[in-house]
């Protein structure tokens, strides 16, 4: 294509057109109107939580579950869960988080509709349309984990002032990684958040104390990737729960998970690890499905794990393996 603007020529070569695909839109009555902007606002939220990583199940995608009425993302490390959010049908299908979805047409103004056929999911804003083929593919079995908040063993209020703060400045500690941005949650006479990065021989460690929040619990240390927590302050939560297992925080109907890293309990109560009953368990039960890899990393960590047991006080465990993001339960 040739053109001139203003007396300068310009050109512009196009690749030849591909035969359009055969698109059949649902029936009209079909459409259902769905909520915009709370759909907009958790879409945003899932994404986040969202990874394209290869694994068994598919973690690139948000679970649009009709049964439950709710929205569900995981990558393997962290989910988010937001209930409430009603959809034209029973079942749970996926809706893939592609860089391609239109957001700012589909959900910015206007009225948004729904639909689905057998192998498509349908959204339609004024004169846009958009329409994804949903994955057949596995959803991770995130049933499987609890959200039960039962007896808290420790709890963690977050004030206001602090969550600004955190949000603020908790990125600049050290530690604060691509792959992997730990952080220690330290409580003693004081919360402290504790960051530390080595290079070669050189050490360094920053400190960020918590001033105007609560903690319900003993003394206690927790290691966590400290972008799980920035990401939940962000969209709102204040409460925490910390346990042997899971990290969970709760605001109305909304719930996002992460799994701790590691906890390291004071050397006078009782040590029990959780993350070898996890391991031995995943063993056990399902040792057939697992990869050679995997099964040779699991069982280098239980030998790890064993030797660590027999120090009076723990260090804080490593990162997760991705399989252990969804335990069996017994």
């Amino acid at each position: 294509a040739k053109w001139e603007t203003k007396g300068l020529a310009s050109r512009f070569k196009f690749n030849a057109l591909l035969e359009f695909p055969d698109f059949k839109c649902p029936e009209e009555e079909t459409f259902t109107i769905l909520d915009r902007e709370r759909f907009q606002a958790e879409y945003l939220k899932c994404k986040e939580c969202t990874s394209d990583e290869r694994a068994r199940f598919i973690l690139d995608s948000i679970a649009l579950d009709g049964n439950e009425s709710q929205m569900l993302a995981t990558d393997g490390r962290q989910m988010y869960q937001a209930k409430g959010v009603k959809f034209p049908w029973e079942e749970r299908l996926l809706l893939p988080a592609l860089k391609c979805f239109p957001e700012k047409r589909m959900l910015s103004v206007g009225s948004l509709e729904m639909a689905k056929t057998d192998r498509l999911l349908v959204f339609r804003n004024g004169p846009w349309t958009y329409a994804v083929r949903h994955p057949e593919l596995n959803f991770p079995p995130v049933e499987q984990l609890t959200f039960d908040l039962g007896d808290t063993e420790v709890l963690l209020v977050v004030s206001e002032e602090d969550a600004n703060r955190v949000i603020e400045l908790l990125p600049h500690l050290p530690g604060n990684e691509k792959t992997l941005s730990l952080v220690t949650l330290e409580v003693g006479e004081r919360m402290t958040f504790l960051g530390q990065t080595c290079e070669g021989e050189t050490e360094s460690e920053g400190r960020l104390s918590l001033e105007s929040s609560r903690w319900i619990g003993g003394p206690s240390e927790f290691r966590f990737n400290r972008e799980y927590f920035i990401r939940a302050l962000r969209n709102g939560f204040r409460v925490f729960r910390f346990s042997g297992e899971h990290k969970i925080t709760r605001k109305g109907k909304k719930a996002h998970l992460s799994l701790i890293l590691g906890e390291a309990r004071p050397a006078s109560s009782a040590y029990m690890d959780w993350e070898k009953l996890i391991l031995e368990r995943l063993l056990s039960d399902h040792a057939d499905s697992l990869p050679a890899g995997s099964r040779e990393r699991i069982k280098s960590r239980l030998e790890k794990i064993t030797r660590c047991s027999d120090q009076p006080a723990p260090e804080p465990l490593d990162l997760l393996p991705l399989c252990l993001a969804f335990p069996a339960t017994a």
